[in-house]
């Protein structure tokens, strides 16, 4: 089947230490090197997922049963192009039934946004796999325990892991499940230079280690550790050293279930309860819904059994001050799980519209509700019509969200990046990012810079709370804004400025020029970039002082042009990148989207705008100023 990945390197910042190139741990090769059969089903939130080929299924994976309709995986071992999937819960030999088992079938896949199959130890290695049938509970089927969000275990850590797999490093298969010890390795010894290295990152979980800790498993299969006298599973197993199986200080590498909590819980809800209505989280024991939803006056209070933990998925509403009245067509939008259609069905996602505020005294006039609409109600809406989320630009001067997510990057690994800041009183404000194009000229977004304020570009920084003493400080003698560019329509385009500075850069390690496109050229889907800025580590969490970095693959122009995703807002001089349910925010508004051609990093972006529904909307990735649309009118403002 696939797959045996190597780990590459996209950028000139790798590590001059060369280690093994991992592998996954696939397919009907060597699994459970060693171990012993497990007794049958006890390890039942095992699973079996097996894939189709002609007429027969094969077995290709493990898996973790964690809702009653839902299996967790490894990212590597399921792809969404048509092929055909089922899990096999209650399994323990492959080759005969018991009359223990369950087959169903698996009717979606959620592949997480960040998983990338050619940047293997990046991580993000986690699928979710929706089936199309509950499971049926009972001694043989159970629901695997998953750890607190952000769970850490500490080294030498009972755990098993199991699958079925070979007896002994080229040996025959075994049919039956196996279990094989691999106590945890803690992370500092992990990524040691004569163990993993860098290659393992936080978001991953290291077992065994030993001179025949390899090959120990199914990819996709969990890590059952012992916690408190109960087992969670707390990896899910991805890959080994590409010297073989069993490889000293080459621990078998799992993705650490407990750094995924978060995002498992945006997809699945808990039980078998059905979705009936919406209501709003304002305080950590209260909600907020209309009253006919529980009864026949309409809000009402649920007070919840317990407080509920905040989180960057999870989190309260600000309620307005009493008694305040919006003005007409304020924007708001409407969120939800409701139909799309009048007796169409569910939709399996929230979806938003776009509904600005009809005044009282429209809305009650001849023609619209009249006296059915009272003081205490409001309107909003009324015109039927696709309403797509109103962009925003990744912004500014109060310093909002930037690069959530993503990790500091190396210093002046970006050689190009320039902060942009602003004169206020006797003192400079870092406020858009940007890109030195050639020795005294830098490119960045229009919606950044106005004529009116004293600008200064500072090069060769990393800290912009710190001076290092590599940092060239330049003033900006002149700006030009792209003449078609208009601040009232963020979504007609043209957003890019050029600004003359007063003097040139002296170029050196930590100052160099961005290449720039070809003029015209359009980049492929998922073709690797990254966004870089200086901005918060977290939605709504403390500002990073450092540069950063997040890697954004590009979403192609029929992708983000489509319905469900920008629609009509995007056009053919912009360019998409990310999209997943964490995209949003990465980077400072006029900062550079650095991508991979041809072994080198071009800037193909101007970064732009995100949407108005938050920084992680679905569907919604960050779009970028292409860069190759624009490259006449610079040279013919350049000279």
């Amino acid at each position: 089947m696939l797959r045996f990945l190597v780990l590459t390197s996209l950028t000139a910042l790798v590590l001059a230490e060369l280690e093994p190139e991992p592998r996954y741990l696939e397919d009907s090769v060597e699994r459970v090197v060693g171990g012993e059969v497990a007794s049958p089903n006890s390890w039942p939130w095992q699973i079996s997922l097996q894939y189709r080929s002609g007429s027969r299924y094969y077995h290709t994976c493990g898996g973790t049963l964690i809702e009653r309709g839902w299996v967790m995986t490894a990212a590597h071992c399921v792809d969404s192009s048509g092929r055909t999937y089922r899990v096999v819960l209650g399994e323990h030999d492959l080759y005969s039934s018991s009359g223990t088992e369950q087959i169903i079938a698996v009717s979606q896949i959620y592949i997480h946004p960040r998983w990338d199959p050619n940047r293997l130890s990046a991580g993000f290695d986690i699928a979710l796999l929706r089936l199309s049938t509950e499971a049926t509970l009972n001694s043989n089927v159970q629901l695997g325990s998953l750890p607190p969000s952000g769970q850490i275990l500490p080294n030498n850590n009972l755990c098993y892991i199991t699958g079925w797999g070979l007896t002994s490093t080229g040996g025959s298969l075994s049919s039956q499940l196996k279990q094989a010890y691999l106590p945890v390795v803690d992370h500092k010894t992990c990524t040691r230079s004569d163990w993993w290295g860098s290659t393992v990152k936080t978001n991953m979980v290291c077992g065994g280690g030993g001179a025949e800790a390899g090959c120990n498993g199914d990819s996709g299969g969990p890590l059952n550790c012992l916690v408190n006298e109960k087992y969670y599973v707390h990896g899910i197993a991805s890959f080994v050293s590409g010297y073989g199986c069993d490889t000293p200080k080459k621990p078998t590498v799992f993705t650490r279930v407990s750094a995924y909590i978060d995002w498992m819980d945006s997809y699945y809800s808990v039980g078998s309860y059905h979705h009936f209505c919406g209501g709003t989280l304002i305080r950590r024991g209260w909600v907020m819904t209309a009253a006919h939803c529980m009864y026949s006056n309409d809000i009402a209070l649920l007070r919840l059994s317990s407080d509920v933990s905040l989180t960057s998925y999870v989190n309260l509403v600000s309620l307005p001050p009493i008694g305040v009245i919006l003005p007409h067509n304020s924007p708001c939008y409407l969120t939800g799980y409701g139909r799309t259609s009048t007796g169409g069905s569910m939709p399996p996602r929230m979806r938003q519209a776009y509904l600005p505020v009809v005044d009282h005294e429209t809305c009650t006039s001849s023609g619209w509700w009249g006296s059915t609409v009272k003081e205490t109600m409001i309107c909003a809406g009324g015109v039927l019509a696709e309403l797509e989320p109103q962009p925003r630009f990744l912004e500014d001067d109060s310093f909002e969200e930037r690069v959530v997510g993503g990790e500091v990057a190396k210093p002046n690994s970006w050689p190009w990046q320039i902060s942009l800041q602003f004169k206020s009183g006797s003192n400079f404000h870092h406020t858009c990012g940007g890109t030195l194009i050639r020795r005294g000229w830098v490119m960045t977004a229009a919606h950044c810079v106005d004529r009116s304020r004293t600008w200064r570009v500072v090069l060769g920084d990393h800290n912009i709370n710190s001076h290092e003493g590599k940092e060239q400080y330049m003033s900006v003698s002149r700006v030009y804004l792209h003449p078609n560019w208009n601040s009232n329509n963020v979504a007609g385009g043209w957003d890019i400025a050029l600004l003359r500075l007063s003097s040139d850069a002296s170029l050196n390690n930590n100052v160099q020029l961005g290449a720039l496109p070809p003029s015209g050229q359009v980049l492929p889907n998922n073709n690797p970039c990254y966004i870089t800025g200086w901005g918060r580590t977290q939605t709504g969490g403390q500002l990073s002082a450092q540069l950063k970095q997040a890697y954004l693959p590009v979403v192609d122009h029929k992708t983000c042009s489509s319905y469900g995703w920008w629609g009509s807002t995007v056009k053919n001089s912009m360019v998409c990148a990310g999209g997943g349910s964490e995209s949003g925010c990465q980077g400072d508004s006029g900062g550079p989207l650095n991508c991979s051609v041809n072994g080198r990093w071009v800037v193909h972006g101007v970064t732009s705008f995100v949407s108005s529904s938050g920084c992680n909307a679905y569907r919604k990735p960050t779009v970028f100023t292409r860069v190759s649309a624009y490259i006449s009118w610079m040279n013919g403002i350049m000279g």
